[in-house]
């Protein structure tokens, strides 16, 4: 519980901050672009660092590398809620994604070194349900916080909880536990992993920027990749696993789930602008209909997880990415009503839809590898996620702030003050290239039910 809890949080952090972009910007006198960077930077960071912690937890012990990441997430928090400098809070900010990524890198592994075998499914099974709450439950806890509090409390809120999981991990948590002394450090893919979040970064704060510079930073991206693929296919102690990627159940499904949080980190990011800005409503009215989500998932994850367990895997997951597909275009539809009621449906189905993609996804993913492979199949699912969460806050935010651009014949890089309908247009281009990306992953799931099916026959 002390784990998934963190995790929660650790999670909700990486989406809580973006309701209060607005409030923030016009606090610190900043554009609501390079307010957004404090999203950005957060998941960026861990995407950078995640799979170097996760091997570093195999050197110096899990427990203790968690417990560290515990304090020096709960330490930057403090210190980001006290500032009002946007330089600073910018700072905490990162250190606040090292902790963060230290926690992950290590919490799924911990579950498995404290539960017994009999009580492994269960207990990932939780964790995973805190995972889904952390990922929807962001800005609807941002909103109600901000509809009583100065912005400040959405960082200084981590400051009980966390200590309260300090105590608890000292008192519960092994001193020790497994740990391989002999195991060598990748430091050369960390360094392309560093290079390759910088990137990302400088791309996620191109908004408004010449295309050609954006064009160029992708081109960037894209040869660091094929660098890091091909240090890691040659190295002798890689970061993972080069060979899981020959597994095509694996491959697409990873896959799938770095599309599936791509498009909703997309809705993460507008939909408290669209509700604050768009249609009026305050931060608590806010935060109340971005609530409707992780409640519906309360109730759809574990239902979930028992359907995928007798039924067809591959199925669920198609059925879920239909739901989603709906949803997303039901967004394009609802820029143009103006109808909270609309709004409120539309998170119901996406809710729905992500409970049954998200659990048969990740249930394919962890059962198409082998026992061994399990660790560093987690550890890339993780990654990815993350990757498609930092990915998607940095193209829909350049998308977005082009389109009003456009809107308006001048660069702009605010979404305040800014003509209603320039907004509206901006957040339907956006959902309409996040419906194309979700028929390519309803496309996935359809094929590997064909396939996974063609399989039972041959056996058979």
């Amino acid at each position: 519980m002390t784990l998934g809890l963190f995790f929660f949080m650790v999670i909700v952090d990486g989406t809580i901050v973006s309701i209060a972009i607005p409030t923030i910007a016009q606090t610190v006198h900043v554009a609501t672009a390079q307010a957004t960077l404090l999203v950005s930077l957060y998941l960026v960071v861990i995407s950078a660092l995640l799979l170097f912690f996760g091997q570093l937890g195999d050197a110096v012990g899990r427990f203790r590398l968690f417990f560290w990441g515990t304090v020096v997430f709960v330490i930057s928090s403090l210190i980001a809620g006290i500032s009002s400098d946007f330089t600073i809070v910018m700072a905490a900010r990162f250190f606040q994604a090292v902790g963060a990524a230290i926690t992950m890198a290590t919490s799924f592994a911990l579950v498995t070194e404290i539960f017994p075998s009999d009580q492994l499914g269960f207990a990932l099974g939780i964790e995973s349900i805190f995972i889904s709450l952390g990922a929807l439950a962001g800005p609807g806890l941002g909103g109600i916080i901000l509809a009583s509090f100065s912005w400040h409390v959405i960082f200084l809120v981590n400051v009980p909880v966390g200590v309260l999981c300090i105590l608890v991990e000292l008192v519960v948590l092994p001193k020790s536990g497994t740990r391989i002394a002999s195991i060598h450090l990748d430091w050369l893919g960390l360094a392309w992993m560093m290079a390759l979040a910088m990137t990302a970064y400088l791309l996620s704060a191109q908004v408004g920027a010449n295309p050609l510079v954006i064009l160029g930073l992708l081109g960037l991206l894209l040869v660091l990749l094929a660098g890091f693929w091909h240090h890691e296919r040659r190295t002798k102690y890689p970061l993972m696993v080069p060979e899981i990627w020959q597994n095509l159940v694996f491959r697409r499904n990873v896959t799938a789930t770095f599309i599936n949080f791509l498009v909703a980190y997309s809705f993460t990011l507008l939909a408290p602008l669209y509700l604050q800005l768009g249609l009026g409503y305050t931060s608590q009215t806010t935060g109340l209909l971005l609530m409707i989500p992780p409640l519906v998932a309360l109730v759809v994850n574990p239902l979930a997880g028992i359907l995928v367990d007798r039924v067809n895997q591959a199925s669920v997951a198609a059925v879920g990415a239909g739901l989603l597909l709906a949803a997303e275009v039901g967004l394009v539809w609802d820029q143009q009503q103006n109808e909270p009621f609309t709004f409120a449906a539309i998170s119901v189905v996406m809710a729905i839809g992500t409970g049954l993609f998200s659990t048969a996804n990740n249930t394919m993913i962890m059962q198409s590898v082998s026992r061994d492979q399990r660790g560093s199949a987690g550890a890339v699912n993780s990654l990815t996620r993350e990757f498609g969460m930092m990915m998607g806050a940095t193209g829909s935010t350049i998308l977005y702030y082009a389109v009003i651009s456009h809107q308006l014949g001048q660069r702009t890089v605010t979404a305040i003050d800014v003509p209603n309908t320039a907004r509206l247009a901006a957040q339907s281009i956006v959902y309409l290239v996040g419906a194309g990306l979700l028929i390519s992953i309803w496309w996935l799931m359809m094929s590997l039910r064909r396939h996974i099916n063609d399989r039972k026959e041959s056996r058979n």
